[in-house]
Order: C-alpha cells, then structure tokens, then sequence
C-alpha cells in the first residue's frame, strides 16, 4: 500500500512519519516496519544517529514533546 511519508529522515537508515505513526522503510524492499503506531499528535521532525531515533510531536497550541526509541538492530545502548 503506498503511504505519504512527511516529515522524511535517511541516514543509513531510513525512517518516515505519517497520520498511522512513525515508521522505518528496508531500503531493500521499500517496506515499512512501524515503531510507533497512533499515538497523539502530529510528529513535524525526525532525527536519528547509530543507536537511537528520535522526533518531536506537535501537542497542540504551544505544546511540543520529544520521543525516542532504540532502533531495531541497533545493539546495546
């Protein structure tokens, strides 16, 4: 099923954000893993290194919050 990903980040990895949650997509196959699924807010930026992944959620009027996760495969922290 095609999906509108916006905000985009690519590194070595590639991770997207849409209305469903945040998502990694394989480069290989182009198939989206979720790692977060309808959780509240609108997420407007995304940002990751070797280990971790990271984006900020638009709350509403003057609220932001910050969310990281592990990425998979990543090994230990």
């Amino acid at each position: 099923m095609p999906r509108i990903c916006s905000p985009i980040y690519v590194s070595s990895r590639i991770f997207c954000a849409c209305v469903e949650g945040l998502f990694e997509v394989a480069k290989d196959t182009h198939t989206p893993t979720v790692l977060v699924h309808d959780r509240p807010g609108t997420i407007t930026n995304i940002s990751a290194n070797s280990k971790r992944v990271a984006w900020i959620v638009d709350l509403g009027q003057d609220q932001l919050a910050v969310d990281t996760l592990p990425i998979p495969g990543a090994g230990a922290q």
